[in-house]
């Protein structure tokens, strides 16, 4: 799933590339409690609450976080005033493992409440065994305020523990 950064061009891999972008309606200091389950059993695997900023312009991808030096992520769909959509993979690579991530996200904005949710899995192939872990995830915001003077300064990321145990496991994996 799916605060993703984008891969630049062939020519220039760092430089990212346009996102789903931020209207100011969205903008803003947010308090963000979120759940993930596991697909399967439905087991709750964590909660975390968080206050976090979103900034006009800040593609989805951003927002999400996941770094473009550990897995490089493209997003598609929409964000509009009041909802967003969309659809994301990744692959990273390492030591003869590959990850391999698709996420589907939705939420809806009512003034100064979001909600939303969706799924994340995770795929993982060394040689001939694979893996996948799948995450339900459900969350929701409550504004707190307009965005900081330096809104992008000491962003939180949502999709952090998720992808920090994938690539553990992903780690693990290797030889």
């Amino acid at each position: 799933c799916v605060l993703i950064s984008g891969c630049g061009k062939d020519e220039d891999p760092k430089t990212p590339t346009p996102g789903i972008l931020f209207p100011a309606a969205w903008a803003g200091a947010w308090r963000v409690h979120f759940p993930y389950r596991d697909c399967l059993s439905d087991s709750l695997l964590g909660i975390d609450v968080y206050v976090d900023s979103i900034c006009t312009g800040e593609t989805l991808e951003e927002f999400l976080g996941l770094p473009e030096d550990e897995i490089a992520v493209d997003c598609t769909g929409t964000i509009t005033d009041t909802e967003f959509s969309a659809h994301c993979t990744g692959r990273s690579e390492e030591l003869g493992v590959v990850l391999t991530i698709s996420a589907d996200l939705t939420a809806t904005r009512n003034d100064s409440t979001f909600t939303g949710g969706g799924t994340a899995v995770f795929r993982y192939q060394f040689g001939n065994s694979s893996s996948t872990d799948c995450y339900e995830l459900n969350f929701d915001g409550d504004l707190l305020g307009p965005v900081p003077p330096d809104c992008a300064a000491g962003k939180t990321r949502i999709l952090a523990k998720p992808l920090t145990r994938a690539l553990a496991r992903k780690h693990s994996l290797a030889p």
